[in-house]
């Protein structure tokens, strides 16, 4: 992957979903990669060391509350965490608040979003150098 560029992962259960966001973030300059699933998700992101991720909250087996619980315990360098969900209510802005993500986006996600979700993350790993 190239340093330069922002390192994105994306966590969603839906293939479609996951490879248009990839492909989308990969347009927009980044080193974009997928899992399917929590568990596939953790695993990356601590081999990859991700400064943003795109969590669906709504995934078997492990959902992205779940899973940003797990992501914590990795002890990544600054990243931004951003929950994808179709819930826009105050009881899921909330938990999300609580389980650490940094950002609640409603799906579908705008076009104008990606870009300053991007710039975000680059701003927080451009801190810590």
């Amino acid at each position: 992957m190239n340093t330069d560029r922002v390192r994105a992962l994306v966590i969603d259960d839906i293939a479609d979903s996951r490879n248009i966001m990839q492909r989308l973030l990969t347009l927009l300059g980044c080193d974009a990669c997928g899992a399917g699933d929590g568990k596939a998700g953790i695993e990356l992101a601590a081999r990859i060391k991700p400064q943003l991720i795109l969590l669906d909250l709504a995934m078997p087996f492990m959902d992205g509350f779940e899973v940003a619980k797990h992501l914590k315990c990795l002890r990544l360098p600054p990243h931004l965490l951003v929950a994808l969900t179709g819930h826009d209510d105050l009881s899921t802005k909330q938990r999300c608040i609580e389980a650490g993500f940094s950002l609640h986006v409603c799906k579908p996600v705008s076009e104008d979003v990606l870009p300053a979700l991007i710039q975000s993350a680059r701003q927080l790993s451009i801190g810590v150098r």
